[in-house]
């Protein structure tokens, strides 16, 4: 049972929507030129893969355990791909890129476990997953809102990239709420059936 099921259907159309408009943001960014080169390409390619996850996850279509699989295997490819350029990072010592690539490791070995949800549900590491997802909202929002107010913001899509790390984030704690009350409500009815 997919998360798009549970809750208000305003909420998830919303989080469909958006995921949409992320992805193809993101997907659109990957093909611009950035000084910073292939960590910007590595950057928004992430981030629309996740949203393309999101989308199947939050849409109108259900998947099977096979569809799921491939989701997973794939999210479990990038998390190892972050994995080994985050140690390169920090054999070279750049702590900052090093920092990003294990956030992009960390998220996408999210999108592995959420594949896996409810079946699979461990209540700590659903718990951490939401407080470090909470946190990327709250970090992120502060300097979005310290950017604008300063007037730091000199290029449109650095604000609306921030932004839909914000709505990322967001969409990852609401997904994470929703299954682990699956997940609760499995283990209560089993227990009480």
């Amino acid at each position: 049972m997919m998360a798009h099921r549970e809750g208000p259907a305003g909420v998830w159309w919303f989080f469909l929507l958006a995921f949409t408009l992320i992805g193809l943001y993101c997907a659109t960014r990957c093909l611009t030129r950035h000084v910073a080169g292939s960590a910007h390409r590595e950057q928004h390619a992430s981030h629309t893969l996740m949203a393309a996850g999101m989308v199947f996850m939050f849409g109108p279509f259900m998947g099977g355990a096979l569809i799921r699989g491939l989701w997973q295997a794939v999210f479990a490819a990038a998390t190892a791909y972050f994995l080994m350029g985050a140690a390169r990072s920090r054999r070279s010592e750049h702590s900052r890129e090093m920092l990003a690539k294990l956030h992009h490791a960390v998220a996408n070995g999210a999108m592995v476990y959420m594949f896996a949800l409810p079946g699979l549900s461990v209540v700590t590491l659903t718990t951490i997953l939401i407080a470090y997802f909470m946190v990327n909202v709250l970090v992120d929002g502060c300097r979005l809102a310290q950017e604008a107010s300063g007037g730091a913001i000199r290029r449109w899509w650095d604000a609306v990239t921030r932004g839909g790390r914000i709505l990322m984030a967001s969409g990852m704690v609401y997904m994470f709420a929703v299954m682990d009350d699956l997940a609760n409500a499995g283990v209560h009815h089993h227990h009480l059936g």
